[in-house]
């Protein structure tokens, strides 16, 4: 019986060997998708999710207020970084405008698209 066992698994073994070789030599280009987070000279779209964030020259407790920024408005994301200051780590992006400047990344929405984002800020206007 196990003589019988072996030999039929030795047949599916030979039978899936064979179907899965093919004559021909298939090449398949991958093409990876296109993801903008993911790319170092596009992070997405920060929403202000606080009512004032201050917009400083260089991220941490060193940096100087440029402005303040309001609770929903759009900005562009250029850069990421992550700092650690007394031992507690933070991330800050670059939000970029007519002047960019560091923001720190709680302090937003992150989305991958202007689009995505504008429909969340008229979703949350209207709630």
């Amino acid at each position: 019986m196990k003589r019988t066992h072996n030999v039929g698994g030795l047949f599916l073994f030979l039978v899936w060997v064979l179907g899965s070789c093919s004559g021909e030599s298939s090449k398949t280009t991958v093409v990876p998708s296109e993801n903008p987070p993911l790319s170092r000279a596009y992070i997405g779209y920060g929403q202000v999710i606080v009512p004032y964030a201050q917009v400083l020259d260089k991220p941490g407790k060193e940096g100087i207020i440029l402005r303040i920024i309001r609770e929903n408005e759009l900005y562009p994301i250029l850069e990421r970084r992550y700092k650690t200051e007394n031992g507690r780590p933070d991330v800050w992006v670059r939000i970029g405008t007519e002047e960019s400047g560091w923001v720190r990344a709680s302090q937003l929405s992150i989305y991958a698209t202007e689009k995505k984002a504008r429909f969340m800020i008229e979703k949350k206007t209207h709630e």
